[in-house]
């Protein structure tokens, strides 16, 4: 596995984890669970800013473009 693999790899368990603490988060019925919740988010989040900083340097960063829908007249 290439570094540029690795990283994306990461950043997409990065992303599935943060989704997973805002799941937790907004189903959790006691506050001090929510509460745990958002601060593992809010850790995966600050990492993940870190991260696609240092994945934009390496140059491991490729961003996808978005669907353009044809134009039909």
């Amino acid at each position: 596995m290439t570094d540029e693999e690795t990283a994306n790899l990461l950043a997409y368990n990065l992303v599935i984890g943060i989704m997973s603490a805002a799941r937790g988060f907004t189903e959790a019925v006691r506050p001090d669970v929510g509460m745990m919740f958002m601060k593992y988010q809010l850790t995966k989040a600050t990492f993940g800013v870190t991260f696609k900083d240092l994945m934009q340097q390496r140059g491991w960063f490729s961003q996808t473009t978005g669907v353009i829908q044809p134009y039909y007249v």
